[in-house]
Order: C-alpha cells, then structure tokens, then sequence
C-alpha cells in the first residue's frame, strides 16, 4: 500500500508539474510606425516549431509547455523580432512592433516548369466573377467606421518649441502606451461613425440612416460639414474587379483580367483562413512605377476565392505626397457565394516634403456585419441620407454596445489631446488661414469677407478694378443667407455691385429660392456664373480665371440684372434650377462695321430658363447654407437647359428660344489611364443680337484650361447652334515609367483633342452683318496637343497646335477687323496638386 500510495503522489506531482508549467501568451502585433495591425504574422517559441498565427486584427493568443526564454514574430516584408518570455508567470502579453524590412524582393527565377503561383492566379481571374459582390442586390447591412489623422515626424526638436508644452504629459502617456521614445504621432481629427446601408442595384448605395457620430477634430468650425460623413465615404474597395480608384487613379488589382502582365507572384506559405486552406502568394509590380499593389493575397485551394489581402502602394508608384498608402481586407462569403467585406483597415502615409517638415498619416477602419440579403425593394426608394435626431448625442454606453471593436487606449488619449491642441494659438490661426486659403474667405463673426480669387482684375474700360465680397453664413441663419459685392474702376471711375439674398425652404430634399440684383461688366466669351448653377463644368483653370480677368480684355458688356431662382431635387439625382430673369444689356464696344454707331448694341431680355443637371450617383454634403459636391466618380452625368424670351415684356425688345445639352464621363481603363469627355451642343431657334448668340470660350493666356478651346481668341467664333466635344487622356506615366532616367522624375503624359462644330443661321448672319465675329460655316474648329504633367509634382505643360482655320486669307482678315493676330501654335501652362 505504502508503495501504491508513493506511485500516486508521484504522479500527481508529475501532473501539477506539468500544469503548473503551461503558459497562456496572448498579444498584439502592430507596425511601428503606424500602430496598424499586422495580420498572419507568425508567432512561435525559440528553438521549437510551437507557435501560432495572428489574426486579421493583428491579436494571437496560444498555450505552450516549452519552457524556452523567448517569442519570436516572423512576416515577410518586415524584421524579425523576439522577446523575453518570462517563465515565473502563467499568463502574459507579449506585444509586437514590427519594422518594415527596406530589402526589396528578389525576381522569381523558375529553372524547370511553370511558376505555380501563376496557375492559382489564372484560376482566381476566371472564378472571380463568381464571387464578386456586384452580382448581389438589395440588401443592408451595419457598418461602422472609425477614422484618424495624426501630424508625422514630430521630432524632439518639434516638440521643444514652446507653442508644444502644453501636450507634453499627452506625449509621455503615447511614448508609454507604445513602449517606446519619440515615436508618438499629434493627433488632430477623431471620428466614428455608426450607420445602416442599403444597397440596391449595381452596388449603390440607396440609403443610409446613420444612427451615431462622435468626433473630435483640430478646427471644429466646419463640424457641421464633418458631422455628415458616414461609413459609405470610405468605400469598402472591391478586389474582385480589375481595378480599384484611389486618388482619382485606377489601380490594377492582382487578379484582374490581364494582371499576369503587370505583375509578379510567388507562394509564400499556406495558411488555414475560416477553415479552408489558402495559398498566401506574395505580389508585386514588374515595373515599380505602374499603379499596382504589393503585399499578399491569400487564395481557397479548392474555391480559388480571394478570403484576405494585405496590399500597399509603395513610394516607388507614380503618385504624389504618398509615402504609402496599405489596405488590409477580411472577406467573407454570402450564402449565396458572393464575397463581402467583413472588415478593412486603410493607412495613408504622407510624404515629408523635406526631412525636417511634419506629414500626415490617415487611418481608417472599418467593420460590416449583420448582412441582410433579404431587403424589401420599398426599403430603398427614399434613397437619400438620414441623421437620427440623436446621432450626436449619443452617450458612452450606447458606444461601449454597438462599437464593433473595443477603443484601445491609444484611441482614447488621442481623441481627449485633440481638444487640448486646438486650444494653442498657434494652431488655431494656422486652422483659419488654412481656411481662408481653402475658400477665399474670412469668417469675422456672423458674415464672411474675400475672396482672394476676385479680389483684382484689369480691363481696358475699367482699367485696374477691386472687388471685395461678403456673405452672411451659418452663425447668422441656418437657412437664409445674404451675399453681396461691390467693385471699382479706377479708369472708368464708376461703382459695380450686386446683392442677392437666398432662403433654404428644406434640405432633404434640396429646396432653395433666390432674389438677386446685379449692376456690372462682364467679357463677352467668359462665362458668368451668377450662383451655384448647375451648369455642366462651368468652372476653369484658376490661373486662367485669374489671368483673363487681369488681361487686357476690352469686348465688355455692361449687364443691369433682376433674377429669381428656385432650386430643387426631383427626382432622386436630379438637380433643377429654374430662374426668371430681367437683364439690361449695353456693349461697350464699337463693331467695325460702323465706327460712328454701335448696331445691335443695346438689348432687354425678359426670360425664364430652366437649367437641370443629371447626376444619379452623385452626393452632397451641407456645408452651412451651401451644398458640396463629394463628386460623381460612377456615372455619366448630362445636363440640359432650355430658356425662353419673352418679346414686349417689361421693355423687352425681343423673344427668343434656346435650349442646350450637355454630357460628362470619365472612362477609366485602369493602368492604361483615364479618358475625360466632355460634350456640349445649343442651338438658339430666333434672331438675337450677336451679345446673346453661342460665345466659344477662347483663351489668349499663357495658362491652360480643361474646358475651352486653347488656341482660339476671346470673342473669335460665334453661333447659334452648335455641336463641341472635348478630349483628354491622361496616361499616369504609362509610357513615360519605362524610360529610363526619364522614369525617375515621375512625368505623366496626356493628350487632347477639341473640335467644334457650328454655323450662324442666315436670320442672324443678317441681323449681325456689321460684326468682328467669324463663323463655323466652311470646317470645324480643331485643336490637337499633348503635355506633361507632374512637372516638380505641380506644374503641367501643354503643346497645342490648332489645325483648322489656319489659313493666310483667314488669318489676314481676322487681323484687319480685330488688329489681333492668331496664333496657332501655344504652349500653356498650369498648375494641379492632384495625387
């Protein structure tokens, strides 16, 4: 029995042994630079293949008996790090801050058969359709956002200056929390936001009814603009189509049709993911310079599905002020077999322009769940965005409930120190210029005064000429708003002005009325916009606005107006403007013709004018009284507007018709670059003087503008019904990449086209016999260029040559009734900070 009983306790010393010697590790791996979660990391014990992987969010957690001293965490793309295991305690956290690895990937050399990569791949391209989410419709689902910007490269030096003490104790919190020295970041806008999508056809997002916002950010004055983003501004991207727009720019995805071309691959590892087994396969771009991914995406064995990817555009792309941009996705399969996003992380690393100067990183996360693809088509038809009347109250129970994700401590330091800096005077003047330079405008108290675009101009008649604005804004009224200016020539001697009042009668949908008056000059051939129109691209090239407006320009006419407006959305992405309108025209200058008489220089219109804008997929934001455009990246959009003059009414001393058509579209062709079309016709239906007929846009400055034709003089050509379109097709460096040296600079190269094509009917041509004009009655105008952009990241280069109406006859006879030559061969300039 004594034998038995010592047999016993020996074996249960063997197992408390054995379980005193488990240990539970769990942690987190993370970039260092950026705090981003690093996802199938390998994590295992020194001198053993005992480990385990992490998870999307970068967490792992497994329980080991091997009593060895250290942790080590492996990933491809980063070094290699180990750490102390402590063999005293049972349960620990062992966090990672993995450095990336600068040690470029070596070419793939297959010495017998074929790369098996390339085989997963292929089979990828022709299963992905299956499993692309645009195949499904009408359905919703919860998504939750949370986004970040912090101020980079804020050394030691940095912080010593004096305007930074009062964030000293938030710095030793960050340093601490990271585990580490002068590495924390400034943070200076924190959100969340909690919403429910609907989804209808062809991915569009039908509705959204966000249920929470909570943010913090430095320069909350434009809040009431913020407030109203939501979790579909940041797109869940689509990897299973071929390309995804960052930046205005299509990137090739790895398994779009025709990226075996483009890019490299090669197996890394297999992992197990949601219990099937994939393929991680590393990809990377054959030219460092096209827009493409590199990082890994991880592919089903047996489904060839894409379940996860880890890419990044690297600063070897041609892409501005982007260190580097890394989006990390977790997909997950529908019961029908389509996949959608579970999950994403995006970073954006900006550039430092020099290596003493701060940057900006952007984080984004996001979270989709509670999927519903069983949504009721009525569900979708009020498409539009809706703010629960509590969305910016919420208290923090209701956040701790819904947050998919736990806050991390770092999350909660950053969004109290953002009150904290915007407090600094220094920042908070800094915030106004930044947005004096943005809008032209200085908010003092209630009104607003600028604008910094208008504010000088020249002319023959008025010689130099001010104008100051100013605009009453949300602190006055939330609905009404009063606009006015008044400018002076110093030659003419005389006082312009306008005043217009405007009154929001409902937001959703858009309902606005307006009243206006306006006593001014305006130059034949440059468009006035009165209001925010909605006119088709009605806008230009700043330079080219600033510099026609400086030029000696002299065909003026003095306009007195009366106007009234009404705008309003119907149907869901139509945006309407109809307006009644008064106007007083005299023509300051003499035609030749008749030196002694100004022929058909005085009119009065009497008119009502419809102008509509079609835009489906097109969003706003309100930003105080006024609306802002977040763009039309899908769809078309077309534009028709139709007025009519009324002969006899209130003076007036004609009636007229006109109506015009016009159409936008971006066709995007992925690495191969994007083509911008733009298509506008008119035809005026009566006899009008020459001031009311079709004014082609010209340009006799050395700057160049996207939407008028660039080699044409101001007041050159006129019509009264007419067909235009315009080209341009920008390469993104496509060509230019593969030169070498030439590559290093970045240049992009582009190509345009203009033609019009118009005529003067033989009623008008009668009726402006006495003219300086010419028309389009033989041949077409055309203009044909190419041109470098990205010139020292700014500057943009065009060489245009025009090809018709060249002639010696043409041009001597255009001389002798203007004095001015044609010249038909530019050079332009421009200037673009696009990415």
């Amino acid at each position: 029995m004594k034998q038995l009983a010592f047999l016993f306790s020996f074996l249960f010393c063997l197992l408390q042994f054995g379980v005193d010697a488990q240990i539970t590790i769990t942690g987190r791996v993370t970039e260092s630079s950026t705090s981003q979660p690093i996802p199938y990391v390998n994590i295992f014990v020194k001198g053993s293949l005992e480990g385990t992987q992490t998870n999307f969010d970068g967490y792992f957690s497994f329980v080991t008996n091997n009593l060895a001293d250290s942790l080590k965490a492996s990933y491809l793309g980063y070094k290699i790090l180990v750490k102390k295991i402590n063999k005293k305690e049972n349960t620990q956290t062992i966090d990672f801050e993995l450095i990336k690895d600068v040690t470029n990937l070596n070419e793939v050399v297959i010495k017998a058969g074929e790369n098996p990569a390339l085989r997963i791949i292929r089979k990828s391209i022709q299963y992905k359709d299956n499993y692309n989410k645009r195949r499904l419709q009408n359905y919703s689902y919860n998504s939750y956002t949370k986004l970040q910007v912090f101020v980079d490269n804020v050394g030691p030096k940095f912080r010593r200056l004096r305007i930074f003490r009062p964030l000293v104790k938030y710095y030793t919190k960050l340093d601490s929390a990271k585990g580490q020295k002068s590495k924390a970041t400034i943070p200076v806008y924190f959100s969340e936001n909690n919403t429910q999508l609907f989804i209808g056809e062809k991915q569009l997002v039908n509705k959204e009814m966000i249920d929470a916002i909570r943010l913090n950010f430095v320069g909350k004055k434009q809040s009431f603009l913020a407030n109203q983003l939501s979790g579909s501004d940041l797109q869940d991207y689509n990897f299973n189509d071929n390309n995804i727009q960052l930046f205005d720019k299509n990137f090739l995805t790895p398994t779009a049709d025709g990226a075996l071309i483009f890019y490299n691959y090669k197996i890394a590892d297999t992992v197990v993911i949601d219990r099937d087994t994939c393929y991680q396969i590393k990809v990377w771009p054959k030219n460092k310079q096209d827009l493409a991914f590199t990082g890994s995406i991880w592919i089903a064995d047996s489904t060839y599905a894409l379940k996860q990817l880890d890419l990044e555009i690297t600063k070897d792309v041609n892409i501005n002020l982007i260190e580097r941009l890394s989006i990390q996705q977790e997909l997950e399969a529908t019961p029908t077999g389509e996949y959608v996003c579970k999950k994403m992380n995006l970073l954006v690393d900006g550039a430092n322009l020099t290596k003493n100067f701060v940057s900006f990183i952007f984080q984004g996360f996001i979270s989709n769940k509670n999927y519903n693809f069983n949504v009721v088509t009525d569900t979708l038809k009020s498409g539009k965005r809706i703010f629960d009347e509590n969305a910016l109250t919420r208290d923090s129970d209701y956040w701790s409930n819904t947050r998919h994700e736990k806050l991390s401590n770092d999350d909660v330091v950053n969004f109290d120190i953002i009150d904290t800096i915007s407090k600094i005077p220094l920042i908070r003047r800094s915030t106004e210029a930044v947005y004096f330079l943005g809008t032209g405008y200085k908010t003092v108290g209630k009104i607003d005064v600028g604008s910094l675009q208008s504010l000088y101009a020249r002319n023959l008649i008025e010689g130099d000429r001010v104008k100051l604005n100013i605009r009453t804004n949300m602190y006055m009224s939330k609905t009404f708003t009063a606009r006015a200016y008044v400018a002076y020539g110093f030659l003419d001697k005389v006082y312009k002005y306008n005043v217009q009042f405007e009154k929001i009668l409902m937001r959703y949908p858009w309902l606005k009325i307006g009243l206006q008056h306006r006593n001014d000059y305006d130059q034949l051939g440059l468009n006035y916009s009165y209001s925010r129109t909605t006119s088709l691209d009605a806008g230009s090239g700043s330079l080219y606005n600033i510099n026609s407006n400086i030029f000696s320009i002299g065909k003026l006419v003095h306009n007195i107006e009366y106007r009234s407006w009404l705008d309003f959305d119907f149907p869901r992405g139509v945006t309407n403007r109809l307006s009644i309108q008064h106007i007083n025209s005299t023509a300051l200058f003499k035609l030749t013709g008749n030196k002694d008489y100004l022929y058909n220089t005085k009119s009065i219109t009497s008119e009502i004018r419809l102008d509509t804008r079609i835009s489906i997929n097109e969003y706003y934001l309100q930003n105080g009284n006024d609306r802002v455009s977040l763009g039309n990246r899908i769809s078309p959009i077309i534009t028709f507007s139709y007025a009519h003059g009324f002969n006899n009414l209130l003076g007036s001393t004609f009636g007229y018709d006109k109506a015009n058509i016009g159409f936008k579209y971006v066709i995007r062709s992925g690495i191969y670059g994007r083509t911008n079309i733009l298509f506008n016709s008119g035809i005026i239906f009566t006899k009008v003087p020459f001031m009311f007929l079709e004014s082609h846009r010209g340009n006799e400055t050395n700057f160049y503008s996207s939407n008028v034709f660039n080699t044409m003089n101001f007041f050159e050509f006129l019509s009264d019904r007419f067909i235009s379109l315009q080209l341009q097709h920008h390469f993104n460096g496509l060509l230019l990449n593969r030169i070498p040296v030439v590559k290093k600079l970045k240049w992009r190269e582009l190509i345009t086209a203009n033609i019009l094509y118009g005529s003067l009917s033989r009623m008008n041509n009668k009726f402006n016999e006495n003219n300086d004009f010419s028309t389009l009655e033989k041949k077409p105008y055309v203009e044909v260029g190419f041109g470098i952009e990205n010139i020292f990241k700014i500057i943009r280069v065009d060489f245009i040559y025009r090809l018709t109406y060249t002639d010696a006859k043409y041009m001597q006879t255009y001389f002798d009734k203007n004095q001015y030559s044609i010249i038909p061969f530019a050079v332009k300039f421009s200037l673009g900070f696009g990415l």
